[in-house]
């Protein structure tokens, strides 16, 4: 037995077998994430640890059910380097007629719209139920700027799908994800509904509208966005999986949307105050220098929770704390035709030199007979494919010696 170090680009051989270092892979990192709740009105975390290549056991409670998991991470990664130059990473975006001869004209050299970033550690982990059936997941650690706000990625990757498929988390003041959870938390309340549609009537000015109807929609719009998202709207009110005797008329179907989607807005609103109230943060008011970012948060947290309700899992993991274990990969190969490799790699860049350096030249001659086998007629021409000064001057000497005269 022998020890031996093998280094990259130094590999060990023996007995006509190369052993080398191909790559690097996680040698069993130990992770600690924690678990946040995704459904039902409960945002409280919990913890969990586990190592790399292992699996783990994770019991929930939803609806006051326990339901049993199995987790398995897959993978840790401490470095992630993306390009994040485009406003929506992963979407081809159009270029203007300008951009698109820019960027085939011209010297490339040192050119590059790239904004490559390291956007810090991530951990992919599998989920698998007690129906035996698994999904797998990818989140980042830390919050990303995309499009000038902080957001942590969650991403997912159903069965048959050959990406990760991500969900915009808008970071609040601290880069946590608690006031979006408890506002999350709060479209699952049902009393916080009503509360929030009680207070957004309450300030509603419009005198033709019976408070006790804006109330109903408004309470309807938080539960049915709640459920279902964006799209549980457009469903409802199109009256899908509803009674037939509650459907909306088809002659006021597009009034209804518009209807329901201010009132979602604004009752909205009202819920992430009443979440910021039960955590003790003063209520948002939408003036001042920083009306635009909190409006910008509002937006992107009404997109994750309609995101979240196809979103394949009751809670998310996310990366607290890491002992990063690295391994190497080592790869042995066995190559007895390489000496016949090398020799005809180098005869196939002598023969590409070849094709640069050495002219080929031809030369066609005709005999034309003339009358009675006499009196013969010779025509000549001359050809290369590089039609060089070199190949004129030699033309001209064949053209001289092939006439007679042969002091040219």
């Amino acid at each position: 037995m022998t020890n031996e170090t093998i280094e990259v680009n130094h590999p060990f051989q023996m007995h006509g077998i190369t052993l080398y270092q191909s790559s690097f892979h996680d040698g069993g990192s130990k992770v600690s994430v924690t678990g946040y709740p995704l459904a039902g009105s409960d945002s409280a975390p919990f913890e969990l640890s586990g190592v790399v290549g292992e699996q783990t056991r994770l019991t929930t409670t939803l609806n006051g059910q326990s339901k049993n998991y199995t987790v398995t991470f897959d993978d840790f990664k401490p470095i992630n380097v993306e390009d994040l130059s485009a406003p929506n990473p992963g979407a081809a975006q159009p270029k203007t007629f300008q951009e698109d001869i820019l960027a085939v004209t011209g010297s490339a050299a040192g050119r590059s719209e790239k904004k490559l970033r390291n956007i810090g550690p991530s951990v992919s982990y599998t989920l698998t139920d007690d129906r035996n059936q698994s999904i797998k997941f990818n989140n980042y650690m830390l919050p990303v700027m995309l499009e000038d706000s902080p957001v942590f990625l969650i991403g997912m990757q159903l069965p048959g799908d050959s990406m990760f498929r991500y969900v915009r988390i808008p970071a609040d003041s601290k880069s946590t994800v608690n006031e979006f959870l408890a506002m999350r938390a709060a479209f699952n309340d049902k009393a916080l509904r009503l509360k929030a549609a009680t207070a957004y009537a309450e300030k509603n000015q419009d005198g033709r509208i019976d408070k006790a109807v804006i109330v109903q929609l408004a309470e309807r719009a938080l539960s049915v966005f709640a459920a279902d998202g964006f799209v549980g709207i457009d469903n409802y009110v199109e009256g899908q999986g509803v009674p037939e005797s509650d459907r909306v008329p088809a002659q006021l179907r597009e009034p209804m949307k518009k209807i329901l989607r201010e009132y979602l807005l604004f009752s909205a609103i009202e819920l992430r105050n009443l979440a910021r109230e039960q955590a003790g943060l003063a209520p948002i008011v939408f003036e001042g220098p920083d009306a635009q970012a909190q409006a910008r948060w509002f937006d992107l947290s009404l997109r994750a929770v309609s995101d979240l309700a196809n979103y394949p899992a009751p809670m998310f993991l996310q990366l607290k704390t890491f002992q990063h274990i690295q391994a190497s990969v080592l790869q042995a190969t066995r190559s007895p035709g390489k000496l016949l490799v090398y020799g005809g790699s180098i005869l196939l860049m002598l023969g590409v030199f070849s094709m640069f350096y050495i002219r080929d030249r031809r030369i066609w001659i005709w005999v034309k007979p003339g009358q009675d086998d006499q009196d013969s007629r010779m025509m000549a021409a001359m050809t290369s494919q590089k039609r060089t000064l070199d190949f004129n001057r030699e033309f001209e000497r064949f053209r001289h010696y092939f006439t007679g005269n042969e002091k040219a």
